[in-house]
């Protein structure tokens, strides 16, 4: 499940809904909010619940493809095959595709034919596009649930943050070592988005309660910052909390010039230098879907992802204008968006999951292009985030549990932790 309370990949088990965040938040739709009510259902393990919320979802939103694939996945879970292929049946008909052989949820179908005859279909239709290579593996544990990535040029350290265990490790010269652990208040958040502002010596977390974390209550649901860690020692020297109880917190954050941060949720937000709380940006018009990845070019432009697709933010004009694809091209539901030379590079949760180039005319408003540099490579059963290094974007996600690896205790996310390097233009 990884649209966090409203949008990340497409399923109960390894979709994400996209976070509803932080004081004078936007209007939240409905249909994001049974969505939400759905997964924390899903969360506290009340499947039956989340059957009816997820029905209820799919009454308001009947061509929502997450909702079709989330009932599935109840279904599946309550152990009613029949009821759960309907589902799915209805979702692959609709032209919406589902990396369904690895998704725990539909654990219970393996084995039956029909289940066997989706997956071979799925492959057959589904084209492989592999140019990256397996970077390296964050040692033996296979619960690490990975989210964020950063990169720090000056000293060629990789950063990488843990929703099950809040922590974040480092990799250097093919050793991986414990770095920080980010806490809120005391109480235990997951890290989500990781940003390296070397100007600031500084790396920033988005510490945010989420139920992946091994020590995640109820109770903690709202917790969330954006944290500065010191990049050399790991301290941990400023917390931005921005608490809504009752509903997810932020999810990533970009770095602008001038070392405001911009922060992705129900809305953007942003905590300026020399201030403590987190603020609605008010550009216009506000949107009211929850945001995901966001990124920062070198010219000081904001863009933000969200399910639907990319908008530009004028932090000048406070004006906020959706990119246009090219025909038949979707850009919705990208996690990790970073500004790279001639335009932006995506980790899309998309049929199945997916890195986009998106060339952009000179004055970044316009798409020029659209390539997909990488598509279902055999690495990575799943990503989240990026982090661009030169020519190259590393790539977060998880591999496929060995064969034969009992998987119990190993949290919502089992799998390796592994980095994937993918050339920019291959």
């Amino acid at each position: 499940m990884r649209w966090f309370a409203a949008v990340l990949t497409l399923s109960a088990c390894s979709a994400r809904t996209s976070p509803d965040a932080g004081p004078q938040a936007a209007a939240v739709d409905p249909t994001e909010a049974l969505l939400a009510a759905a997964l924390a259902a899903h969360q506290r393990q009340d499947y039956p619940a989340f059957v009816a919320k997820t029905q209820h979802a799919l009454a308001t939103d009947p061509d929502n493809a997450v909702h079709r694939y989330n009932l599935a996945c109840g279904h599946a879970l309550l152990g009613q095959p029949d009821q759960a292929f309907a589902a799915l049946q209805a979702t692959l008909d609709a032209g919406h595709f589902f990396d369904l052989e690895h998704d725990p949820d539909l654990a219970s179908l393996h084995g039956d034919p029909r289940f066997d005859a989706m997956v071979t279909s799925l492959r057959d239709q589904v084209l492989r596009i592999h140019n990256g290579e397996r970077a390296f593996d964050l040692g033996p544990a296979l619960d690490l649930a990975p989210e964020g990535i950063a990169h720090d040029p000056a000293t060629g350290r990789t950063f990488v943050g843990s929703t099950r265990y809040g922590r974040i490790d480092v990799h250097q010269d093919g050793t991986v070592t414990p770095f920080a652990t980010i806490e809120v208040g005391g109480r235990p958040v997951s890290v989500l988005g990781l940003e390296v502002d070397a100007a600031r010596d500084r790396l920033w977390a988005v510490g945010t309660a989420f139920g992946a974390h091994v020590d995640n209550t109820p109770e903690d649901a709202g917790i969330t910052a954006v944290i500065g860690v010191d990049l050399a020692s790991g301290a941990i020297h400023e917390v931005h909390r921005g608490d809504r109880p009752g509903h997810f917190g932020f999810n990533d954050v970009a770095v602008g010039p001038d070392g405001a941060l911009y922060l992705s949720g129900s809305g953007v937000f942003v905590v300026r230098p020399g201030t403590r709380a987190p603020v609605r940006l008010q550009e216009q018009p506000l949107s009211e879907r929850p945001s995901n990845g966001i990124a920062v070019s070198s010219a000081g432009v904001l863009y933000v992802a969200d399910r639907e697709g990319i908008s530009r933010i004028d932090l000048t004009m406070m004006t906020r204008v959706e990119l246009t694809p090219p025909e038949g091209v979707h850009l919705g539901r990208i996690d990790g968006l970073y500004a790279i030379e001639g335009g932006l590079v995506g980790v899309q949760h998309q049929n199945p999951w997916r890195v986009v180039r998106i060339d952009l005319k000179p004055n970044g408003r316009t798409i020029t292009g659209v390539e997909v540099i990488e598509q279902r490579p055999d690495a990575l059963v799943s990503a989240t985030t990026g982090a661009v290094v030169g020519d190259d974007l590393l790539v977060i996600g998880r591999a496929a549990l060995p064969e034969g690896t009992d998987a119990d205790g190993l949290g919502q996310f089992p799998g390796q932790a592994t980095v994937l390097r993918v050339p920019l233009h291959p």
